[in-house]
């Protein structure tokens, strides 16, 4: 699904036109992704939670020039679904929990 699924969607069922819904929808994106940003979680309630994981630097290689880049950053984003909505697409929610 990609932004414009979701402002068609969203345009079908509230019925405002697709501009405005396309300026909501990607103000909402843009807010979570700049709390994302401060090193603050993100908690959609019955939907899931997002944050960004530090986690130690590790070294890759590319497999086909075999060189190492230099810096791989430690930094990953994480996403854990909501028990409602993990039930609803039939995902076990224990395998995406946060520790």
């Amino acid at each position: 699904m990609t932004k414009a699924d979701i402002v068609e969607i969203v345009f079908e069922k509230v019925g405002f036109s697709k501009k405005d819904v396309a300026a909501v929808v990607e103000e909402i994106f843009e807010c979570v992704k700049s709390t994302l940003e401060k090193g603050e979680k993100v908690k959609i309630s019955g939907f899931g939670n997002f944050t960004i994981r530090h986690k130690r630097a590790r070294r890759g290689r590319n497999p086909q020039t075999r060189r190492r880049p230099s810096n791989m950053h430690g930094e990953r984003e994480a996403r854990s679904l909501g028990l409602g909505s993990s039930e609803r697409i039939g995902i076990d929610a224990s395998l995406y929990v946060e520790d």
